[in-house]
């Protein structure tokens, strides 16, 4: 009802985040900038952490739109995944390739003979994990080595995690050092 009076096209405030509505404000365009140079330069994975409601998973889609038409983009909720197989099928599902009743190594090689340099996959993939506190730590580690592979000097996945405060803490601790000295970008 009020959408016609304010003369609105659709509802605002929608539950679900939209790249469409984001606005620039300083801290999250802060945020975007240094993500995107981590993907723009291939330097290392970024990491985005942040309390609940500050516009992580907008930020994330915003990020997702921003090279679609560089990259293949893979957005991935961590909820969801649970296990090296999970995330592998989650990944060639967001990428629209064969994924069902495959073995793990199966997976890995499918995902990987995607990612060749060639027309398919031209410049590689951009992989955008939100709620990555969700994760199990050895799936963190499986994405960290995922951004390893590398064909003809570049890197074929380039590395987008979000998480809350609890995710930080989890990269904190020693017996984790080596997810988090790769990281280039904390936002």
């Amino acid at each position: 009802m009020y959408e016609s009076f304010f003369g609105f096209n659709e509802r605002p405030f929608s539950h679900a985040p939209n790249a469409a509505h984001y606005y620039p404000a300083p801290g999250i365009e802060q945020a975007r900038q240094t993500l995107a140079s981590c993907i723009d330069r291939a330097s290392g994975p970024g990491v985005l952490i942040g309390p609940p409601g500050v516009g992580k998973t907008l930020l994330c889609y915003v990020l997702a739109e921003q090279f679609r038409d560089t990259f293949q983009v893979a957005t991935l909720g961590g909820a969801s995944v649970c296990t090296r197989r999970a995330l592998l099928q989650n990944i060639l599902f967001e990428l629209r390739r064969p994924y069902r009743d495959m073995e793990e190594g199966e997976l890995r090689l499918s995902l990987m003979d995607y990612l060749e340099p060639g027309p398919n996959c031209p410049n590689g993939l951009l992989l955008i994990v939100d709620e990555a506190h969700t994760l199990p730590m050895r799936l963190v580690e499986e994405l960290r080595l995922m951004t390893n592979f590398v064909r003809e000097g570049q890197a074929r996945i380039r590395l987008i995690v979000s998480g809350t405060v609890a995710l930080e803490e989890r990269l904190a601790k020693p017996k984790f050092g080596c997810l988090k000295q790769p990281v280039t970008g904390w936002c």
